[in-house]
């Protein structure tokens, strides 16, 4: 139950966004969040963003609840601020890491990945020596348990053919590999004098 047994435990990478808000993104933003009602106020405010960028996105939050009051009646909706924010941002390795209202860090879906651990082996000292030193700003997302053992990671097993049955053979010396060609080179040669 032990001998072929791993656990596998899922990696997160934080979210990165950043945004640049050009002539071509203000057009479809104002597109996609225009509303016949508060259409004026919400080009505005759409437009006050031109040429501007950020790479980080509490300080474009902040900036978004700020500026709405001055251009929109009442309170910019949750969803708008979201819908503005989702389709402005681009993935970009050197921003600033997305929080959640916690402080924890987001994760990026496409960065998610996974590791199988040897059974038996502690998941925090194996995270620390073959993830963190290529990876340092991962973590393990500890949500991720086994439903038996109630452990960080899931329980799997793999029978590893090539480790256990593998027989190496030595492959053959270049000297040996020349003479066979030279043989056939002969042959070859043999058979067209013959033509």
């Amino acid at each position: 139950t032990t001998d072929f047994a791993y656990r596998q435990i899922q990696i997160e990478r934080p979210l990165k966004l950043s945004f640049s808000f050009t002539d071509e993104l203000i057009k479809e933003l104002s597109v996609l969040l225009g509303s016949p009602e508060n259409k004026d106020n919400m080009k505005g405010f759409i437009e006050s963003f031109k040429g501007e960028t950020y790479n980080d996105r509490k300080k474009l939050e902040v900036v978004i609840t700020k500026r709405s009051k001055e251009f929109i009646v009442g309170k910019l909706g949750a969803g708008t601020i979201k819908k503005f924010i989702s389709f402005s941002g681009i993935k970009d390795a050197d921003a600033v890491a997305c929080v959640d209202k916690d402080g924890n860090p987001e994760a990026d879906g496409d960065l998610r990945d996974h590791e199988n651990v040897p059974y038996g082996t502690d998941v925090i000292e194996y995270f620390n020596k073959e993830v963190k030193p290529y990876a340092g700003d991962a973590w393990i997302n500890e949500s991720v348990r086994d439903h038996k053992d109630n452990q960080v990671g899931v329980v799997g097993y793999e029978i590893p053919f090539t480790r256990y049955f593998y027989k190496y053979e030595e492959p053959r010396s270049l000297e040996a590999i020349e003479t066979d060609i030279e043989a056939v080179e002969n042959e070859l040669l043999t058979l067209l004098k013959q033509l």
